[in-house]
């Protein structure tokens, strides 16, 4: 299952044309897929004292978090949309990657070499693009 990852506050903006263009073309096609709106979810992309306290154990108190790793273990592939802010991904979506992707959940740490392991072995490696016409 494709999962889009939507991080822009605005339904006028280009970034939700593209969404509403990709999730179109997927209904057509009957592809399944799942969307995680970070803005309508009410996402809070801020470290609280309380998860930080879990953060290195890599767990988390936040249930939007455990649903989020639950659609992402469902995935196969991952889609990303969000605006380039200051030459960079907005705070919201930098915020989804330090909270979801916790160490034990994304990836563990070799403790002998300090290399990295990815988990996430269910989402497929490619580099292509989504080819949509937004027209």
């Amino acid at each position: 299952m494709k999962t889009i990852v939507y991080a822009h506050p605005w339904d006028g903006s280009y970034n939700h044309a593209i969404l509403t263009s990709i999730t179109e073309k997927l209904e057509t096609k009957k592809e399944p897929f799942q969307v995680i709106d970070l803005y309508k979810d009410g996402f809070n992309p801020v470290f609280t004292a309380e998860e930080l306290k879990h953060f290195h154990k890599g767990e988390t108190p936040y249930s939007l978090v455990k649903d989020y790793q639950e659609k992402l273990k469902q995935s196969t592939e991952l889609v990303f949309i969000f605006p380039v802010w200051w030459w960079d991904l907005p705070a919201m979506l930098k915020g989804f990657i330090d909270k979801v992707m916790l160490s034990g959940f994304a990836f563990i740490e070799d403790q002998n070499t300090g290399t990295l392991k990815g988990l996430l072995t269910n989402i497929k490696k490619n580099n292509r693009y989504l080819n949509i016409n937004y027209r």
